[in-house]
């Protein structure tokens, strides 16, 4: 049995409406919509988290510390299991031609997240792992709180300090609990987070008008491979003789109009994110005098791992065969993408590198 303390993030996945839902529904056709909405939710959070248990309508998971270099990251999966959800929602809701209550009342049930950082140790229980502590406890007393908002992430104020998110963009808020005291926190509405992730501009480079395609295959998931490429810090580790200065965030966080500068040599280039899909790809802009580069970086998540591809464009008004050699060059010679990818690896400590299934460990188009 395990028993040493250990550190980590606590989540706990509710889905608000469900006790009104249940009550009106049809407990055929209900029991069926519940079992899709948290299969859609699990499969969101494992790559990340592991999901300790089912509890009803609640999904209670846990994930160690090291999991998350960068606090945003935390943030990006909640944002991107709860739009997913949401768009599956809908997609149910306008697919359905049943008429019963159950099927006519999908868009009611909603989704909030509790998170928490703490202390827990792990014990066995005929095979099945669950964290035991005091924190575990704090987590699930805070699913009963003043909040009004059907759909939102509340964050407690040790998980605040240990992300380091950016306190002023979240609404404050004090509960109070027996055994616990008072207990400090912050929310975001997710309903807004929808709405921007929907109507944020796509802007992506396609394969097929690129200058240049790298393709590997990791054995990582999404959602950690994503912080080696947008933690600055992360970089330094892989991107060799690369220094990177954070610049802009925009509301405090990473998003379409942050920038990073790049010193390498007697150069240096800023980086400009124009398009920001977390887990999924982002685009950035990059002036390398006398280079105009447009790239968009994919993380295709598989039961594997992770296939990543790496697709730049040179925005320059050259011919097509020397804009090719030239961003070939660059990111063979002067970047060294597969070395840099290979030393991902290393430091990640995965298993050995996918083997191949037909992906050439790189293409040039």
């Amino acid at each position: 049995m395990e028993t040493k303390v250990k550190q980590g993030y606590l989540l706990l996945a509710d889905l608000s409406g469900f006790t009104q839902f249940m009550t009106v529904a049809e407990l055929e056709h209900a029991q069926e919509i519940i079992r899709e909405l948290i299969d859609i939710v699990c499969k969101n959070l494992k790559p990340v988290f592991n999901i300790a248990e089912i509890e009803g309508d609640a999904i209670f998971a846990y994930t160690l510390e090291e999991k998350f270099s960068r606090g945003e990251t935390l943030l990006e999966l909640i944002e991107l299991t709860y739009y997913n959800f949401t768009f599956q929602k809908n997609i149910m809701q306008e697919k359905s031609s049943c008429t019963c209550n159950a099927c006519q009342s999908i868009r009611k049930v909603d989704l909030k997240f509790i998170n928490h950082y703490g202390s827990f140790a792990l014990q066995n229980y005929s095979g099945n792992i669950k964290p035991l502590g005091s924190d575990i406890n704090l987590i699930h007393r805070l699913l009963k709180n003043s909040v009004k908002h059907r759909s939102y992430a509340l964050f407690t104020e040790k998980c605040m300090k240990k992300t380091e998110l950016p306190s002023e963009a979240f609404i404050p808020i004090t509960e109070n609990y027996e055994h616990f005291g008072a207990v400090a926190a912050y929310i975001t509405d997710l309903s807004e987070s929808y709405k921007r992730i929907s109507e944020i501009k796509r802007t992506m480079v396609n394969e097929e008008d690129a200058d240049y395609v790298a393709k590997y295959k990791f054995r990582l998931p999404a959602a950690t491979l994503w912080e080696w490429f947008i933690d600055i810090a992360k970089r330094e580790l892989w991107m060799l003789e690369k220094t990177w200065v954070k610049g802009e965030r925009p509301k405090g966080r990473m998003s379409v109009g942050a920038t990073n500068h790049c010193v390498h040599g007697n150069g240096a280039s800023t980086e400009v994110i124009v398009d920001w899909r977390p887990f999924e790809y982002y685009t950035y802009k990059m002036v390398a005098k006398p280079f105009l580069i447009i790239s968009t970086l994919k993380f295709i998540e598989n039961e594997e791992g992770t296939e990543f591809h790496e697709i730049v464009k040179l925005n320059n008004k050259w011919p097509k065969f020397l804009k090719k050699l030239i961003v070939k060059f660059f990111a063979l010679k002067v970047m060294k993408v597969y070395e840099g990818y290979k030393k991902i690896e290393m430091l990640s400590k995965p298993q050995q590198v996918i083997a191949e299934s037909g992906l050439p460990e790189k293409t040039i188009v």
